[in-house]
């Protein structure tokens, strides 16, 4: 079975050096960014963590933000930055590239599709994403409609309509 979140974040959530702060926020908001979960282990709070981090790392006096996939060192801010410029993150992360991975699947899909191997399935979720994009317009056209037939009423039974505005008109 394979940990849910393989990478884990060694970071400090008490530090007075902005510059930790800062490098720590960069990578939590580029992990979230790409969905990719992580675990942080805080080594403020966590007994233990920074002398693990520390022996982890092969460095004895490694700072916080640094970054494993689970037990491995992938690396320390500057690494993860120059993997992010160089859009090499999943590489760093030691992570499979869902981009990839999904190009991938996307080019099997319409073997399948054409093949005619699975047209139950296929045929749902157009259905469902037509329903969708449908419903949508509706809600809009029905807004709009509504408003038409309103103004419609009031000139096409006029007649019926205006002793009703003409007490409306006289309160």
């Amino acid at each position: 079975m394979t940990d849910p979140a393989p990478i884990k974040l060694f970071m400090s959530s008490i530090s007075s050096n902005l510059a930790i702060k800062k490098k720590t926020q960069k990578i939590q908001l580029t992990l979230d960014g790409k969905k990719v979960p992580y675990v942080e282990i805080d080594i403020a709070t966590l007994k233990g963590a920074k002398d693990k981090m520390r022996e982890l790392c092969g460095n004895p006096k490694a700072l916080p933000p640094q970054i494993f996939h689970q037990d491995q060192y992938c690396g320390d801010y500057e690494a993860f930055d120059v993997a992010v410029e160089m859009e090499q993150l999943f590489e760093f992360l030691k992570l499979e590239d869902p981009s990839k991975v999904a190009s991938a699947e996307a080019t099997d899909e319409p073997a399948t599709a054409e093949a005619g191997s699975d047209p139950p399935a296929a045929a749902p979720e157009a259905d469902e994403g037509a329903a969708e994009v449908v419903e949508q317009p509706e809600a809009h056209a029905g807004a709009a409609e509504g408003a038409e037939a309103e103004a419609g009423a009031g000139t096409e039974a006029g007649a019926e309509a205006s002793p009703a505005d003409a007490e409306a008109d006289a309160e």
